[in-house]
């Protein structure tokens, strides 16, 4: 899956486009309109609700490869940059106290790809 967001100047909305790799049959959608659409700061992520119980061993759940930010002033670089990055790590009871439940990998291939990683955890 190729998944493209950007702030469309010719139209002043946010585009979202989806395609799917193996058929090469894309989709796309505005999401937002007017140049009230900029945003200033942007997250990329995955999300599960509530696993009914832990894998046995660490699961990664997805994989974002060869991952690219263009600001609109034109500043490019992967998911590092010369902008701030940090990480979101979901736990049993919603802090650092509870067990990991799910987490990203470290970035790799020069801060371009990363994973999505459901862990094992006590319940």
């Amino acid at each position: 899956m190729l998944i493209d967001l950007y702030y469309n100047k010719a139209t002043g909305g946010v585009t979202a486009t989806a395609t799917d790799t193996t058929t090469n049959k894309t989709q796309s959608v505005t999401i937002a309109e007017g140049t009230s659409a900029l945003f200033t700061s942007a997250e990329v992520a995955g999300l599960i609700r509530n696993p009914s119980s832990p894998p046995a061993g660490d699961l990664r759940l997805w994989q974002f490869t060869n991952s690219h930010v263009t600001t609109y002033s034109g500043t490019r670089g992967t998911m590092t940059g010369n902008w701030v990055t940090s990480q979101v790590i979901d736990t049993t009871n919603g802090k650092a106290s509870g067990h990991v439940v799910f987490s990203p990998s470290f970035l790799f291939n020069n801060g371009a790809n990363f994973g999505a990683w459901l862990r094992t955890y006590l319940r």
